[in-house]
This record gives C-alpha cells, structure tokens and sequence, in this order.
C-alpha cells in the first residue's frame, strides 16, 4: 500500500492562480471606487474562494449542501426579517459606501473563480490571461488608479511563471525517463525543484527593481498621443476623472486637513484651495453644515477625546432655546467627499437612516460606522437659530454642568494669551457677553487672508495669531475664539464643515466645494446650551439675526408628515411613524416577548447551523473514508483484492438476507449463493473457491479472480441498494459509517 503522492502540478497552479488573482482583483476594486480591505484580508479572501472551489471540485456534494447553509443566515445576524430583505435589497440597489467589504469581496471571489478556470480548465490559459490582465490593468492604469502598475508588474511575473511551467512541464518527464543513469539530481523531482528556484529567483529580482524605479510620471506621459485620442476618442475623456473630479478624503471622520496633503496638520498651514464638488445639498443656502467638533487643543491641533456609541436617540434642544429656532431641512448627497461624517445643522431633529448604523459621541458629531456611500442622499432635518436667543432669560435658569475637557487648555500656553482674554472679558456680566466681546474683537482688529506663513513648530499656534500673524482663515479665528473663551471660563469646541453657497444652480441644487469648507466654534451657555459664534470677518453671527423672538412653541415634529418612507430617527427612541406612543407603558411585555421569541429564533438557528456543519464535515469525511477503503483495495495485490472485495461482499450479502447460516459449510454456502444469484458470466462458487486458495494455499490463483470479485462486489452492492432503498444506504454507510470502515479486515 502506497501513500498518496504529492501533486506538484496542483500545488504550483493553485499557487499562480492566487498571485494572478491578487493581482487582478486589487485595481478592478479600487476602480470600482472602493478602498477596499488591507493585503492581507484580500489574501484570506483569495485563498478561501480557491480553496472552496477546489473543494466543490473534488466533492460536488457540497455545491447542494452550501446553499442550505445559508437559509438559517439570516436569522443568526438579522433577528427581523423584513429588516433583513431590506438590507439585502440596499446591497444591489445601493451604491456602497467606498470602505465596505460586501462588493469587494464578491469581486475577489468572482475574480479568483475566473481565473481558477482559465488555469485548470482551458485548453490555453495563456493568452486569455495575457488578455485579461492586459486590458485590465491598462484601462485602470488610464484612469490613474494607482495600485495597478505594481499590480501590472505582480501579474506578468506569475504570468512569466505559468508560461515557463507549462513549457517546461512538456519535457522534464521525457528528460527524467531518457537517461538511464540519471542520479537523483536528475529527477523529476529535482529537475522541478532547480526549475522553481532559479525561475522565482530572477523574477523576484526583476520585480523589485522595477518597483524601486521612479515612477512620479503619468501613465501615458505623450501629449501628442493623448491629444490625438482625445479628439478621435472621446469616451477616453469620460473614462479618465479630471483632477478636479478626484475623490477626497479616506472614508474617516471629517477634517479640514482632508484638503491638504495628508502630512500636514489642521492648524498652522498654508490654506490649500479645492475647487472640488464635494456635495449637492437641497434646501436653504447658506447653512451651516456641522461636521466635525472637537474637544481638546494641543497647541498645535484639535482633537476629539469624545467616544462614540451607536445613536438612540438625538439630544434635543433646551427647551428656553426652542423659540429661537428654526426647522430647516437638508437632502445632502455625497459626490465626491469620502467620510463617515454625516453633516447637520445646530440642533438634528430628524435624520433618514443611510445604510450602516449611525454613532453619536457627546460632542454631539454625528457618523456611520462605515463611510457614506458616494451618490447616497440623505435627509438631515435640524433646527439653526432664527433669532438671537433671549439671553437675560435663559441665563438665569440652571442647567446641567458640562465636562471639564471644554474648559481645557495646554500646559504650556503662553501666559499672554489668557491675560489678553480676561483683561478683555473683565467687566462683562455673563459667558454670552464674554464671547460675544471677544468675537469682536477678532473681527474688528484681524485681518482675513489665505496668503499665510506656517506656524513655527516651537510657537503656539493662538499666540503666533494673536500677538505676530494678526492675520489668518478661518481655522486661525475659530481656534482664536475657542482658546480666548476657555481662558475666560467659557466652555467652548471647535468645529468644522462647510458653508452652503447663498446661489443655488440652475437646478436648485446647492453645489459644495472644498472652498466652501469652513471652522467656526460653539460655547456653552447655562439655561441656552451649545450656540456656535463666528469670528472670521465676512460670515454671519447671530448679531446679523432678528432682535426679538417668536412667542410661538415650535412642535418637536412639525412637518414629519411629509418625510419620505424611509426609516428616521428623532428625539427620543427610533421611530418610523412620529405619532405613535413611544411611552414605558407601551415597550413592556409585548416587547419583553417579541425579544424571547427572537431568541429562541436566533438559538433555534444557531443549532441548526452547527448541526448542518456538522452533518456536513460528516459527509465529506465518510466520502473520503469510503474512497480512502476502495482505493487500498485497489493498491493491494491480486490475491489481497480477491480476498478483501469477497469479505466486503459479504457484508452486504447479510443485508439481502444471503448471509451464512449456522454450522453452514463454506461450500454450501456458496452453492445456495449461487442459486440465488443467477448470473451468467460470474459463479459464486468458483470466487469462494478461488478466495480459498488465496487465504490457505500457495497454488498459483486464476488470472480473472481479483477481477470477477471486484465486479460481484458491485453486483451485490446495486442490488442492496435496490432492496434497502437510497435513503438507508445513506444512514448505513455515510452517517453510520459501516462496512467501508477500518476494522473491516482486508483478509480473512
């Protein structure tokens, strides 16, 4: 009995079609407009896919058995299915936001498939990858994606592999065979083994420095070239973004440094103008859109210390503020800005769910737990101050304190910058009237500029503005404003967005660009809460609104009536009808028991899960176990097959009802099997005859013995599946695992 060989071929196939698809599958992602997930997941995903479709190859079984698996799916990660179908239909209606994984690894799956049976299955794998990859990585290399000229090189290297492989797979068995007295460097073995050393060897060298090269040129640097196909080719134009066009920032939380190169810092920098059409807002010009909001300043930077959890309801305004405020409402779409950040205004009132879950942290910024997805509308319903807020009022009402973090500032701010804030705030009674003086005095005595020298690495970044600089952006003033507040012990943070332009398009869209990206602060007033304040010169404050307030009392949920049919979320729990009675009394035991029905659900599930695996890993190895038995019959000799392919018979001879009576002869036996077996070409006789030999004698065995006992095996065999039926054939051998297992004896 021989062991089973090692299949080099196999192997060193299996290992191309992994390089050829990474290869393909990295730039078809990112131009598909996905970040896509790191190296080494798409190399998991890679070697998952192949594996599984090697092993539908060599168990076909499991093709019919891998759908059933998927049925309980549901339940174990959606415990509602009408939630479920909805998200599974967001999948294919839905563009994706651009670091999801559903889309990018369907991608790597059907791209490893495609290239697992161009390798195994086609007559000529070469040039119909020459073809694929070639057209792949040049029309994504056009479009100036950047993963595909490394993936250009990657490719040609395992292509280079296949290439040689396949020619040399043509003559190393006739070279290892001619020569007599080849010594085992001579092998095929060997000869394989010098082969793939030397081959991955020069490759790998050849890889390297072409990837070391500089390449800081574009794809196709022929101006002439790219005039002449521009002008008799002008789908090219359409297939190439402009750079005007390209996608800004990384899918994370929003930052104005999303404008700059990804090195510099918010603070302290050149302003970096991008004339990019980042969103397209419907609804009142010249909003605020609210983005980030940060806590805690360095000196050199701001930051958010404020962690996030998933949202359940929206803070809801102080009630002495609600006469003040107005409900304005959003559709924002996300063109070409790439973040988790969701934009509103002062105070959300409504929010339409985007696909992903939405986390909110105390600062009050809002995002999903993935990117947004590019082209995704959403509708943001919020209130912003109508009228200045009736201050003497709401000052005198107590109110929650808020964090010490507000109040934060650097060790090692210059002593100057707080004397300035108190000297100027001294004689003002309250934090509104500080923050108002001290917003103007930055409007009246700094200047507005972009045209600005960074801010020295040993300076703080306020003190440099405040006492050399005397000039900046917007960054510059809000920091100002922020800082200059802490120091007179006003809660203040920092945040950043955009300002929506005060023209809309011809179309009644507003069309936001990175030069519309703005930084402005809020302070925390007692009795009124957060209010934003604007020191840059040229944007509204609250001094440019209506003195005097409505006497009206704005209801939470005027104008829900006319949202969409998508699910919203509002003050208070997650609603989908705002009139319906949220009240304790009503989540009591009808939801307790809604939530034990889905766990039973959800256990009956898993149970089922890890039953139909386990029935499954059961199959596969008696399949194995069955064709593991009928092969060492198979490697034994003539006489061993005789004998083991006879005492099999008679297992399965005993299920008929034909097995040996007690104090039956061994020749009885055999006459009464021969009876009730009529066969005309085989005699059971002369097989019990034959096996006799073989086990107590010596005598040379007839030449058809080995054989005609094979084939009464399967005689027997198809008429015990006749008799006993599919189903228990199934139970006996594949779950039960009788009659093809170890302790049945090859001999007698």
């Amino acid at each position: 009995m021989t062991g089973r060989r090692f299949n080099f071929d196999l192997a060193f196939k299996v290992l191309v079609i992994a390089g050829l698809s990474l290869s393909l599958s990295t730039p078809v992602v990112r131009g598909l407009g996905y970040s896509g997930p790191d190296f080494w997941v798409r190399l998991v995903v890679t070697l998952v896919a192949l594996g599984f479709y090697l092993l539908l190859q060599h168990y076909p079984l499991t093709a019919f058995l891998f759908p059933l698996a998927l049925a309980p799916l549901y339940r174990l990660y959606h415990l509602n299915p009408r939630l479920f179908l909805a998200k599974l239909m967001a999948l294919f209606s839905l563009k994706q936001p651009a670091d999801s994984l559903f889309w990018p690894l369907v991608t790597i799956g059907l791209i490893t498939l495609a290239v697992y049976l161009v390798v195994l299955r086609a007559r000529r794998p070469l040039p119909l990858l020459f073809a694929a990859g070639f057209s792949t990585t040049a029309l994504l290399w056009y479009r100036f994606v950047d993963v595909a000229y490394p993936a250009a090189i990657t490719f040609s290297a395992f292509w280079l592999m296949l290439l040689s492989y396949n020619r040399g797979a043509l003559i190393w068995p006739e070279a290892a065979g001619s020569d007599e007295s080849a010594s085992e460097n001579c092998s095929l073995p060997a000869m394989r083994k010098t082969w793939l050393t030397y081959t991955v060897s020069i490759l790998t060298l050849t890889l390297f420095f072409t990837l070391v090269l500089p390449k800081n040129f574009a794809p196709a640097p022929w101006p002439g070239l790219q005039s002449w196909a521009a002008e008799h080719f002008t789908i090219l134009q359409s297939l190439r973004p402009a750079e005007e066009a390209a996608i800004r920032g990384d899918g994370g939380e929003f930052r104005l440094l999303v404008f700059g190169r990804p090195e510099e810092k918010e603070l302290g920098v050149p302003m970096y103008l991008d004339s990019t059409v980042l969103l397209e807002v419907r609804g009142k010009g010249g909003t605020y859109l609210k983005g980030s909001v940060l806590d805690f300043y360095d000196g050199h930077s701001w930051f958010d210390t404020a962690g996030y959890q998933e949202l359940i309801s929206l803070p809801r305004p102080p009630e002495q503020l609600i006469a003040d405020l107005a409900e304005s409402e959003l559709t924002i779409r996300h063109l070409r800005l790439r973040t988790s950040t969701l934009f509103t205004g002062l105070y959300p009132q409504l929010i339409s769910l985007p696909p992903g879950a939405i986390l909110i942290n105390e600062n009050g910024s809002l995002k999903l737990d993935k990117s947004v997805p590019l082209h995704y509308e959403y509708r943001i319903v919020s209130y912003n101050l109508l009228y200045r807020p009736a201050v003497e009022a709401g000052l005198g009402i107590e109110s929650p304190p808020v964090a010490e973090r507000y109040l934060q500032l650097p060790a090692n701010l210059p002593p100057r910058v707080i004397n300035l804030a108190r000297e100027l705030t001294a004689e003002q009674p309250n934090s509104y009237a500080k923050i108002k003086t001290l917003e103007g005095y930055l409007r009246r005595h700094f200047k507005y500029t972009i045209e600005i020298p960074a801010t020295p690495e040993s300076r703080d970044f306020v003190d440099h503005f405040l006492f050399d600089l005397q000039e900046g952006y917007c960054t510059y003033f809000a920091t100002a404003l922020a800082v200059m507040g802490r120091a007179a012990g006003v809660p203040t943070r920092y945040l950043s967005g955009f300002v929506t332009p005060a023209i809309p398009a011809a179309n009644g869209a507003y069309y936001v660009a990175g030069t519309d990206a703005h930084a402005w602060m809020e302070a925390y007033l007692p009795g009124l809460g957060w209010l934003p304040f604007e020191a840059t010169p040229g944007y509204t404050t609250d001094s440019f609104l209506p003195l005097r307030s409505r006497n009206t009392y704005k209801q939470y949920f005027s104008g829900v009536g006319q949202a969409d049919d998508r699910a919203l979320i509002g003050w208070g729990p997650r609603v989908s009808d705002p009139d319906q009675d949220w009240s304790a009394n009503a989540s009591g035991d009808s939801l307790d028991n809604l939530q034990l029905i889905n766990r039973l659900i959800l256990a009956a599930a898993l149970f089922t899960l890890v039953l139909l695996a386990a029935l499954v890993v059961l199959l596969l190895f008696r399949l194995r176990q069955v064709k593991q038995y009928l092969k060492k019959l198979d490697d034994l000799s003539s006489r061993g097959q005789a004998v083991g392919y006879y005492n099999l018979t008679l297992s399965f001879l005993e299920q008929l009802a034909l097995g040996k009576y007690p104090g039956e002869t061994p020749q009885e036996y055999s006459l009464r099997i021969a009876r009730a077996v009529h066969l005309w070409d085989l005699n059971f006789q002369d097989i019990s005859a034959g096996v006799s030999l073989a086990l107590y004698s010596r005598q040379t065995l007839p030449v058809d013995l080995a054989s005609q006992a094979r084939l009464f095996f399967h005689i027997i065999f198809d008429r015990y599946l006749a008799t006993a039926g599919r189903l228990t054939a199934f139970v006996e051998i594949l779950i039960r695992g009788r009659y093809f297992s170890e302790t049945i004896p090859l001999s007698g």
